[in-house]
């Protein structure tokens, strides 16, 4: 039952691949192209991930000196998360 319903789903999702199921043109831009590049300002997400993990670590390590146990994961993922989505979010704030 649950295979069939399966089918049915990606049938319903490859009918609605071809041209007449868009109701706007397809844009000709290239992957090349200057507004393509425009949107690749920065960073890659590798180095934002290897720059967040490495302030996450940082901000554990000075928790394990001065602060309760418990704290240190906490306060790793919350510097780690915070430098990371503020990261991603203060770009697209000036831009939009």
């Amino acid at each position: 039952m649950a295979v069939a319903a399966v089918h049915a789903l990606i049938a319903l999702g490859a009918a609605c691949l071809a041209p007449s199921c868009y109701s706007m043109p397809m844009s000709a831009l290239s992957p090349s192209s200057d507004e393509s590049q425009s949107r690749r300002k920065g960073p890659s997400v590798g180095v934002r991930v290897a720059v967040s993990a490495g302030a996450g670590a940082l901000s554990a390590l000075v928790v394990a000196i001065v602060g309760p146990w418990w704290l240190i994961p906490l306060s790793g993922w919350d510097i780690a998360a915070l430098l990371f989505v503020s990261w991603m979010i203060v770009p697209t704030a000036h831009n939009p």
